[in-house]
């Protein structure tokens, strides 16, 4: 596979969702209303540790079964991109916030499923902090090496909240998948 980022590439990746945590809010759904779901994903994102005492067994589940690294994955590969990000952190983050978020709202295929969750125009503060911190999570020593660390848990509970954006933005009235953004005046449940 070509490491060029054609527009057949990303068209494809758009395609594509996460199995298992799409399994994962699939099965939630399948058992609880959507107020219930909602209450979780914002107990997930405010609650830092330990986990909440009320997570759905299968919640539970979930963050046992993934908190490991891949095979791939290099302890000595990533500490040197955690010592480089605490090196140029605060730029990066600035990059982050200033540019790439901005960029992400600008583009013609993704736009659509960004205007959908309302994230940026309903609480624009804490969009970018939540994208912040995750940054910070993911590259603090032993963010990613440490089982159970900030890191691991910010990625876990992140892929929780894209399936459940996939599973909302796929049963929205005002869903296109290709990326023409058609919002009317109605709002999904606050994620």
């Amino acid at each position: 596979m070509s490491n060029e980022w054609t527009d057949v590439t990303l068209d494809d990746m758009r395609s594509r969702g996460d199995d298992v945590a799409d399994a994962v809010i699939a099965e939630l759904f399948s058992k609880a209303e959507t107020g219930s779901v909602n209450q979780l994903l914002r107990s997930l994102i405010t609650n830092e540790f330990p986990e909440p005492a009320a997570l759905p067994p299968i919640v539970r589940e979930h963050l046992t079964g993934t908190d490991r690294l891949p095979e791939w994955a290099d302890a000595t590969q990533i500490q040197a991109g955690e010592n480089l990000f605490w090196r140029y952190g605060p730029k990066q983050i600035l990059i982050l916030n200033c540019h790439a978020l901005p960029w992400d709202y600008l583009g013609q295929k993704g736009v659509h499923v960004l205007t959908l969750t309302t994230r940026l125009l309903s609480n624009p503060t804490r969009r970018i902090t939540e994208v912040s911190q995750f940054l910070v999570d993911v590259m603090q020593p032993g963010g990613l090496t440490t089982p159970g660390g900030r890191g691991r848990r910010s990625i876990q509970k992140v892929r929780l909240m894209h399936a459940a954006v996939r599973k909302l933005a796929a049963e929205s009235p005002d869903w296109n998948p290709h990326g023409v953004c058609r919002l009317t005046r109605r709002t999904w449940p606050a994620l």
